[in-house]
């Protein structure tokens, strides 16, 4: 084999120190040209591709039974995901949705559906503590969309157990909130419960998106940047429904606060300042126990 053929740019990230073969180059160069041709709008190079591909042959010895055994197409597809190409994130989400179905028959109906989805993209796409893709643990010995169901099935029984464990909102956020601070001294006793079961049933009303979006944001810390690239919209876009979902919280606290202390107008205003000083939080203590 030529210095510069595939198999022995394979060899040389395998690092086994074994001669290349001819079997090992045709075996190698149709995996390749198939992977191509089923995500012909891939931007992904066969050096991009070739060292992401040797990280999964455990036996490099075998390198030919392993490429004859591994799923290379879906990998192709995993290692352009990671490095963030638009076209495999969009062929990721097709995937994604044909996934829901493996667990639409677990007892949670939509909104375990859409909870399950958000984990899964959060798992799959985000990046490990040290930058690397999630999905790199996608390791080739399964198609991609079984691997992903796995994923899925494990995300929506440990939600089920998660949800089956808490206790109602309202009654953790009463024991969560006595550490508030200037925002509460300034209340009596009747105002702090009032507040407490204002917040959080307002809280209670929001969408299984909408509580997502501010659990990303004010517990885990992510930027409307990486807010767009997670549901696959504009930054911009991103912006505006975390503020959208911020004024629909504190215009369902206002209602509930009022009605319960029948405040209007300036003296309902003054309450409110207090409720914008204690949000953010509110909003990382009672979403942390949702998780």
């Amino acid at each position: 084999m030529s210095p510069g053929s595939l198999s022995e740019r394979l060899r040389q990230y395998l690092g086994d120190g074994s001669p290349s073969t001819e079997e090992l180059e045709a075996v190698l160069r149709e995996r390749l040209a198939a992977s191509r041709a089923t995500w012909p709008a891939l931007a992904l190079t066969d050096d991009d591709f070739l060292p992401y591909l040797a990280a999964r042959i455990e036996a490099p010895g075998g390198a030919v039974d392993a490429l004859r055994t591994l799923c290379v197409t879906d990998l192709w597809l995993a290692c352009a995901v990671g490095r963030g190409e638009d076209p495999a994130l969009r062929a990721f989400e097709v995937i994604l949705k044909d996934v829901g179905a493996a667990i639409a028959h677990l007892d949670g109906g939509s909104a375990l559906v859409e909870d399950v989805g958000l984990a899964v993209r959060e798992r799959v796409l985000g990046t490990d503590a040290g930058g690397k893709a999630k999905i790199a643990e996608y390791r080739g010995r399964g198609d991609l969309r079984g691997w992903l169901r796995v994923v899925a099935v494990r995300e929506a029984l440990q939600l089920m157990r998660r949800r089956k464990r808490e206790a109602p909102i309202a009654d953790d956020l009463a024991s969560r909130l006595d550490d508030g601070g200037a925002a509460t001294a300034a209340m009596s006793p009747d105002e702090i419960r009032i507040y407490r079961e204002a917040f959080a049933a307002a809280l209670a009303t929001l969408s299984p998106r909408e509580r997502n979006l501010l659990r990303q944001q004010y517990l885990h810390g992510s930027t409307v940047d990486e807010l767009g690239a997670l549901y696959g919209v504009h930054r911009a876009t991103a912006a505006r429904w975390v503020a959208a979902v911020r004024e629909t919280l504190l215009r369902r606290t206002r209602r509930a606060i009022g009605e319960a202390m029948q405040l209007t107008g300036s003296e309902l205003d003054s309450a409110m300042a207090r409720v914008v000083d204690h949000l953010d939080l509110s909003l990382r203590q009672t979403l942390s126990l949702e998780r």
